[in-house]
């Protein structure tokens, strides 16, 4: 039972990194940046100074590791917008995102189940012909 659990984790490494990778050059290669959003305002000299400052002048495979690299660290880096650390403002709306979670998964839970027995009891037949309890 231990080395099936083994093996599990094992694959399930480099189908993490697969995935990570896929959405990395996803995001990528979609339309505009951060900097082109914030920068509007930048001359052209200040432009390419922050392009290089972030990677933008690298490969996308040199900018994945490098981004790797750092989430192994524990380091998300910082916002270009906020100018604060990722991981301070992810701990900031932490709580919000449990309150919608827990919230979602309670009504989940309240329409599910009782759904689940009317449909239990009611098997083969459509639900509008027979009484719901």
């Amino acid at each position: 039972m231990y080395k099936y659990i083994l093996r599990r984790v094992v694959m399930l490494i480099p189908i993490v990194l697969g995935v990570s990778f896929i959405v990395y050059i996803m995001m990528d290669s979609a339309q505009g940046n951060a900097l082109d959003v914030i920068g509007i305002d930048y001359s052209a000299e200040k432009l390419a100074e922050l392009y290089h400052q972030y990677g933008y002048d690298r490969s996308v495979f040199y900018r994945y590791f490098i981004y790797m690299k750092n989430l192994f660290h524990g380091s998300l880096g910082s916002s270009m917008i906020y100018k604060k650390d990722v991981w301070d403002l992810y701990l900031q709306r932490l709580p919000a995102t449990l309150k919608l979670a827990s919230a979602s998964v309670l009504l989940s839970i309240l329409f599910s189940i009782p759904l689940g027995i009317v449909s239990a009891k009611n098997h083969g037949a459509p639900w509008w012909t027979t009484p719901l309890w």
